[in-house]
């Protein structure tokens, strides 16, 4: 298995991670409307489990929680690097 210790270099690439919010509905309107940097008010409170991806692979579970008075994810799972 390769140890975060030699990666080196790729360390820096920068890689898209999202949160997945079961649950969530969204008109079509809305959907069709989305932009990156686009806010999307969700009413699913602290606490809820959260699926996170990175690179569309997931790599662990997160809940929802809020921290300086924004939403965030907490992780309490990372998956192991194949």
């Amino acid at each position: 298995m390769l140890k975060v210790s030699e990666l080196g270099d790729f360390l820096d690439i920068p890689i898209e991670v999202d949160a997945v919010l079961s649950g969530l509905t969204v008109r079509v309107a809305e959907l069709l409307a989305l932009e990156p940097g686009r806010v999307v008010i969700s009413t699913l409170p602290a606490g809820v489990s959260v699926s996170v991806t990175a690179g569309g692979a997931v790599i662990g579970k997160g809940e929802l929680t809020v921290a300086g008075g924004h939403v965030a994810v907490r992780m309490l799972e990372f998956r192991e690097l194949e």
